[in-house]
């Protein structure tokens, strides 16, 4: 049998350093020699003993991987597996696109059709999706917090200043349960403000993204052309695709979700506003009915609830939810820079 023998040996989970998984031992009085790294790097490496020589028959080398799991990287990679907790909601957007029948153009979608059903019914559950944490975060704040702990012990056991809550002031009506709805909303003010970031990622798109301006940069006036070269002409403009569109990637304005983007997050987070607020409103008229100006402002809180969730479900079924072309995209912005060129 010809040519050299590589022995690899690696490592278990007690991180063993890769000087002893090669058995460098220390010279009476030294230190032990460090082996060399052959490949790989601080993370991830191979590593061989300093006084290799590339003529052994057989080539031993340590494979050493417990940086992976150990030290600051551990942090880094736990930051990163968080982000496995908006899987649903990824799978939840891929379905909208994955669903069968989709038409080219959004906007002659028909909700009595087979794909708007269907977006109909995803959109639907992408809605209780975004409910299901809100009532979540409602358990905890109002009947955990504003229900159920009604002295300063129980109040002090939980994380936060709460103890105000033992007041008589606040004990009276519902004004810990208001005090306990916090807790949702400040969810659904983070909702709003990541969603307000996402705005600026999806406005990429011009105001009005059918035809988009060209721009045709000017040459330089101190660049020096060869000798005898004409100066280059500005590529042409791309022409969209002849015909009407046969696949929803041929929009020109696929990639620009913003004004979509914007339309949905109205309907989320006034959904899981009406969940937050209809927990303790219920408690409050099913445990302690108002009578005379409460019960009229109780009532029209209700209507209001009700009125929201029957327009956010008729919404969800419209064509104008997944419309991404003309001034909506850009929201209030997109009509003050289509107005800007008239008024010049």
């Amino acid at each position: 049998m010809s040519g050299r023998i590589l022995e690899l040996r690696v490592h278990g989970v007690s991180n063993t350093p890769p000087a002893e998984t090669l058995g460098l031992t220390p010279e009476p009085g030294g230190e032990t020699p460090q082996p060399r790294l052959v490949a790989g790097g601080p993370v991830t490496g191979f590593y061989r003993s300093a006084t290799a020589s590339p003529l052994d028959p057989i080539a031993v080398e340590a494979y050493s991987w417990g940086q992976l799991t150990s030290g600051a990287r551990t942090a880094r990679d736990v930051e990163r597996a968080l982000w496995t907790l908006l899987l649903p909601f990824t799978l939840a957007n891929v379905a909208l696109h994955a669903r069968p029948g989709i038409p080219a153009d959004p906007t002659t979608e028909r909700l009595a059709s087979r794909s708007g059903i269907t977006a109909w019914l995803i959109r639907l559950f992408c809605l209780s999706l975004t409910s299901t944490p809100v009532l979540a975060l409602t358990g905890v704040g109002v009947d955990l917090i504003g229900w159920q702990c009604v002295d300063e012990t129980c109040l002090s056991r939980i994380p936060g200043s709460w103890e105000f809550l033992a007041n008589s002031w606040w004990q009276q009506g519902g004004r810990a349960l208001a005090a306990g709805l916090t807790v949702p909303l400040a969810l659904i003010v983070t909702l709003g403000l990541v969603a307000w970031r996402t705005y600026q990622y999806e406005a990429v798109m011009p105001a009005d993204p059918t035809n988009p301006p060209v721009s045709d940069a000017p040459t330089p006036v101190d660049a020096d052309l060869p000798t005898g070269q004409p100066a280059q002409e500005p590529p042409p403009a791309p022409e969209p695709p002849p015909g009407p569109l046969r696949n929803p990637l041929e929009d020109p304005t696929f990639w620009c979700g913003e004004g979509q983007l914007r339309r949905a997050a109205v309907l989320h987070l006034c959904t899981g506003t009406v969940v937050a607020a209809a927990v303790p409103l219920g408690t409050v008229l099913v445990l302690d009915p108002p009578h005379g100006a409460r019960a009229l402002a109780a009532w029209t809180t209700v209507a209001v609830l009700v009125a929201v969730v029957v327009i956010t479900l008729v919404a969800i079924g419209r064509p104008f939810l997944t419309r991404r072309d003309g001034a909506t995209p850009l929201g209030r912005w997109a009509s003050r820079s289509s107005r800007s060129p008239a008024s010049d």
